[in-house]
């Protein structure tokens, strides 16, 4: 919980940086859009890099810190 909390409060903090998603498929075209759009609206300098990828894939990405975030 506490790395995730790092997590968050990088990327809210974050300017004009790229931050990394991992998106299960059933969230990539219909939360993310969204999601993305509203983030963007208040972080303008704020570059986000998104990849449709299954769980397993998300979680090691994320312990292996190739990926910021993982929404599962």
């Amino acid at each position: 919980l506490d790395k995730l909390r790092q997590s968050a409060e990088a990327i809210r903090t974050t300017k004009d940086e790229t931050v990394s998603l991992g998106v299960i498929p059933i969230f990539a075209n219909s939360v993310m859009p969204e999601a993305v759009n509203d983030l963007r609206s208040v972080r303008h300098g704020l570059s986000l890099n998104t990849s449709v990828r299954n769980t397993p894939e998300i979680v090691d990405s994320v312990l292996f810190q190739q990926l910021d975030l993982g929404v599962i």
